[in-house]
């Protein structure tokens, strides 16, 4: 995070029954994570965690099968999350600080749960080591 990570991606999730899809920006281990999530038939999340505590801001914004543009940065204690260039969340509690990966997971659950994600374009910057 001390490293200002910023991942963008232009997606389409034309199939969202039974699904979770998540955006992460950092994957430290399964206690310190930053990750931007939608289950089906829900709305997209914010999710930050720090030592197992968790931070969780709803945007307000549904899944749907639409394209749009998903953007998350991170800085020191902050995250923000966009979508189609519109701040619609923002964490300052419970971010981690060590380093992370990053990944996207589209996953079914339950039977009859689709996985399908149409990437378009995607962009991942983080600033260089000094």
């Amino acid at each position: 995070v001390a490293r200002n990570p910023k991942a963008k991606m232009r997606a389409q999730i034309p199939t969202i029954t039974n699904g979770e899809n998540w955006i992460e920006l950092s994957w430290i281990d399964a206690s310190n994570y930053i990750y931007l999530k939608a289950v089906s038939g829900g709305n997209w999340q914010l999710i930050t965690a720090s030592g197992g505590s968790v931070t969780t801001t709803d945007t307000g914004v549904a899944l749907n099968a639409s394209w749009h543009i998903y953007e998350i940065r991170a800085q020191t204690g902050q995250v923000t999350a966009y979508i189609d260039g519109t701040l619609v969340a923002t964490n300052t509690t419970n971010v981690p600080t060590g380093a992370g990966r990053f990944s996207i997971y589209v996953y079914a659950t339950n039977s009859g749960g689709a996985k399908v994600l149409n990437l378009d374009a995607f962009q991942f910057l983080s600033a260089r080591a000094t």
